[in-house]
């Protein structure tokens, strides 16, 4: 049987809102003091003989995000699974006895104890059915007024600033394991400064604002680019990114370990994936190099042409969609040149014919892709486009 109080050791701050706690607790004594204070709407009491409403709402926090619990769940999984932030509660004084002295709180356990002011999603990630050591720093108020709550609350999330997305795809360069992630981000940053190659200058890469790099006109972001190209490497799905990082942490980097994934990958949807756990980035760098060189040359007037949307995300989403196909073609007939490409491109400049490559004519949405995609290669997208 638990015992009745958890016992934190903290240390007091004093700051303009007034005293507060810091202090380390374990996920499982955390989760059995406080519950997510979530916004929603009451009615009033039958009983009520106020008349300025119905009902009122209560509560402070966003509702949970099923999905983001679920990248959570599998990410405390990882090997290097970490969550320096605080996690910041509000307890009710009547659930507290400070009886241990100035350094240790003791909290009834008692999910009604305390709630959470900032924190939520990372503590929905702990269920109850792991068997994890995992010790969290959490910030502690006592006898917080629910206006104080309300605008800490509101200070900690309106204020935060996104990250730009091709900023955290340029960050996974300092990975010391070699994620697929790390893999797509050195290949886009290689094509891009290839003075040669068919996409240099042309890729955002951290998402500038710039529209001239190196004088050419960019056409894409670092974030669309790596996107298209992990979809031909892995699935990407957090048990199958869970998984590998911990397979290759554990092996020092080995890549061969990849092949005792629980869950096989299907080679001829994700048909990247045999060079990259062999080490053959070089590889899946030159196969793009073949491509759209080739794409160049059946299609020189739109590839350069920065008003149509060929070598933009459209364009490029629909290119790499088809890869999807043209690539195990190739593996088999044991050839992945810039004539074979070439060769299989050019029945695309046929369907297409007048149609004009502008975003009037195509739009810019998902949808847009696998339109584009369906026209250029009509006769061999069809079986493909479930998969896009």
């Amino acid at each position: 049987m638990s015992e009745p109080w958890v016992e934190i050791h903290v240390l007091q701050v004093k700051q303009p809102i007034g005293e507060f706690y810091v202090g380390i607790v374990s996920w499982q004594d955390l989760v059995s003091i406080c519950r997510a204070d979530v916004r929603h709407w009451e009615e009033r009491a039958t009983d009520d003989t106020r008349t300025d409403n119905v009902g009122h709402y209560i509560g402070i926090q966003r509702p949970l995000s099923q999905s983001r619990v679920k990248e959570i769940q599998q990410y405390v999984r990882t090997v290097d699974a970490c969550f320096p932030s605080t996690i910041i509660i509000a307890v009710s004084p009547e659930f507290v006895v400070a009886d241990g002295g100035p350094s240790i709180l003791r909290i009834r356990r008692d999910r009604d104890a305390a709630t959470i002011i900032d924190g939520q999603h990372r503590l929905a990630g702990f269920s109850s059915t792991m068997d994890l050591t995992f010790e969290l720093p959490v910030a502690i108020f006592v006898d917080l007024e629910l206006e104080e709550k309300a605008r800490l609350f509101s200070t900690i999330n309106v204020k935060q600033t996104k990250i730009n997305p091709s900023l955290a795809r340029d960050l996974v360069e300092f990975s010391s394991i070699d994620i697929p992630e790390k893999i797509a981000h050195n290949i886009a940053k290689a094509m891009n400064s290839d003075p040669g190659g068919p996409w240099f200058g042309r890729i955002k890469m951290l998402g500038r604002k710039e529209d001239m790099m190196n004088g050419i006109a960019v056409s894409i972001t670092q974030h669309a680019f790596v996107t298209e190209l992990l979809h031909l490497i892995y699935p990407g799905t957090p048990e199958f990114y869970r998984e590998i990082r911990n397979l290759l942490r554990n092996s020092k980097n080995n890549r061969e370990h990849l092949n005792s994934l629980t869950v096989k990958i299907d080679k001829a949807r994700y048909p990247f994936w045999e060079f990259y756990i062999q080490s053959r980035e070089d590889g899946i760098r030159k196969t793009l190099d073949n491509y759209f060189r080739a794409v160049q040359s059946v299609f020189p007037s739109e590839w350069t042409n920065q008003e149509l949307i060929l070598s933009k995300t459209v364009g490029y989403g629909a290119l790499m969609r088809q890869l999807v196909t043209f690539v195990p073609r190739g593996i088999r007939e044991g050839i992945l040149s810039l004539d074979f490409f070439k060769r299989h491109l050019a029945p695309a400049r046929e369907n297409l014919g007048d149609r004009p490559l502008t975003v009037d004519e195509w739009g810019s949405s998902e949808a847009s892709i696998t339109k584009l995609r369906l026209a250029m290669f009509s006769e061999i997208a069809t079986t493909q486009v479930a998969r896009a």
